[in-house]
Order: structure tokens, then sequence, then C-alpha cells
């Protein structure tokens, strides 16, 4: 087992950093809006709209932070996928290449 492998998310932290803070906030903060959510609901006269108030944070952070992760891995304003010429495009070859493309590991 490679020492990537095997250190997964801090080489996820260091080579793609938004894809893994994304994928924390979409998997952490859902777990603390429901423990404030409990406990406002067992604080406050008003719990239910508490409830309701926290829910729809959650769903605004969510599309939030599903939108940062999204834009951060899409070409957006000129710039570029990792790997790929200008173009766009990946040019055709006369035969198969010996070591696999740059943007092949995406």
């Amino acid at each position: 087992m490679s020492i990537r492998n095997y250190n997964f998310l801090a080489g996820l932290a260091t080579t793609k950093p938004l894809i893994f803070y994304g994928v924390l906030v979409l998997l952490v903060l859902p777990i603390l809006h429901n423990l404030a959510a409990a406990l406002a609901c067992f604080i406050s006269c008003f719990g239910f709209l508490c409830l309701l108030a926290w829910c729809s944070t959650l769903w605004i952070l969510h599309a939030l932070a599903a939108a940062l992760v999204f834009w951060g891995e899409t070409p957006i304003m000129g710039r570029e996928p990792l790997g790929l010429p200008p173009s766009g495009r990946v040019t055709p070859t006369s035969g198969p290449p010996s070591t696999p493309p740059q943007w092949y590991f995406g």
C-alpha cells in the first residue's frame, strides 16, 4: 500500500483542497445543524420555527458548497482543465500512446 493511499485524506487536502473542504462541509455541516436544531427545539418555546429556520439554512449552505465544488472542478472564465490543450480537445494520434496522457488521471 502506497503512502498516498494510506494517507488519502491528507493527499486529497493538498492536491485538490476545494474537493476536500467541499466534501467536509457537506458531511460535517448537516450533523452540526441537526444537533443545533435539536438543541433549539428543547430550549425554545418556538422549537418548530427554529427547526424550520435551521433546515432552510442547511439547504442553502448545501447548495453553496456543491456549487463551490462544481465551480472549482469545471473550466469557467478562461480556466482550462488540467492537462488538456488550450482548445479543450484531445487530438487523435496515429497509434496508442506508450504512456497514458496526463488528462487520463484527471
